[in-house]
């Protein structure tokens, strides 16, 4: 699928060089018994347009669509299937098994993947039309990126599909009620992704892109992740070890579904997978992960804000000397 042009007129909506080279964006979605949820950010996935950002504006793009069926019973394949034909839409399914999860999703969909840029979303994500745009625009600024994206949380409420496969508009949505928790961490620390130590633990892959080619490097996402927290996390890590640098991208925009509260459940398979990130890396940054252990219990109650905790997870990792690569 190619993006649309704004409709404003040409000389403002196209300023890109001349031949500018096109870029082929991959869009991974694991999804798990959320068809509803699921549709509406398909929906909100065929109005993407090219960015607008005078002599920044980005690159040109097409963009496929990948979703990732990690062993769904709400009747998703068959919602895909009647899908508008407009989408590229790609669709496989996963039996349910005790290694099911977002890693092992995510990396299926990555197998699939034929673009260069790979652009990871939840399934109760709704995007912005320049979401895509966004992405392309930060990763031609440098290689090596690994973007995180804007993630505004939305109130309790129905969503309009009607009018969202018609276009994108903010009144087919609840409201929103709270933004980005990382961009009040940006204010305390006077800094962004770019210039932290700690950048990798925020990347969240409900809004993150990477170069194909970095992930493939890796070995894409850790199968041994299973369970909620941290997988991301781990990815981003390595990366950044690898010479990656973290960006964010506040134009490129989720709008999330009403967030269901960590149970005690999460919190027990956060906790496990924690431990395995710090098997697989015993360094004292990421040991120092377990800071957030008491804003992520649900039995226990934090000292401090979450964006607290968070800036003095960075201000401690600086004292111990970290440096995974990024910070300069």
């Amino acid at each position: 699928m190619t993006a649309t042009e704004d409709d404003r007129p040409h000389s403002q909506a196209d300023t890109r060089p001349p031949g500018a080279a096109q870029v082929r964006i991959s869009v991974i979605i694991p999804t798990f018994n959320a068809r509803t949820t699921l549709r509406c950010c398909l929906l909100s996935l065929l109005h993407q347009r090219f960015g607008v950002h005078g002599s920044d504006a980005g690159p040109p793009f097409t963009y496929e669509v990948i979703v990732v069926d990690d062993g769904s019973s709400d009747g998703t394949s068959e919602m895909i299937a009647q899908f508008p034909s407009r989408l590229d839409l790609r669709y496989t399914f996963l039996p349910r098994t005790d290694r099911s999860g977002r890693a092992r999703a995510r990396n299926a969909g990555l197998a699939l993947a034929t673009g260069g840029l790979v652009v990871t979303l939840d399934a109760d994500q709704v995007v912005e039309p320049h979401f895509l745009a966004e992405h392309a625009r930060l990763h031609a600024g440098g290689p090596g990126r690994v973007v995180a994206g804007r993630r505004l949380q939305l109130a309790d409420g129905p969503m309009d599909e009607a009018r969202l496969e018609h276009g994108f508009d903010p009144q087919a949505l609840p409201p929103v009620v709270r933004g980005d928790e990382r961009e009040q961490l940006f204010r305390l620390l006077d800094s962004s992704l770019e210039d932290m130590v700690t950048g990798w633990h925020h990347v969240w892959t409900c809004n993150a892109s990477f170069p194909r080619d970095r992930l493939e490097a890796v070995g894409g996402f850790d199968e041994t992740f299973t369970g909620w927290g941290l997988e991301d996390a781990e990815l981003a890590y390595r990366l950044v070890q690898g010479g990656a640098t973290t960006h964010f991208a506040p134009s490129a925009v989720v709008r999330h579904e009403h967030r269901t509260p960590v149970t005690a459940d999460m919190y027990r398979e956060w906790c496990r997978n924690l431990a395995h990130f710090v098997r697989r890396h015993p360094a004292p940054e990421v040991r120092l992960q377990e800071i957030f252990a008491p804003a992520i219990d649900p039995d226990r109650s934090a000292p401090g804000t979450w964006d607290d905790i968070a800036a003095e997870f960075e201000h401690t990792a600086r004292r111990l000397g970290a440096d995974p690569g990024q910070h300069r």
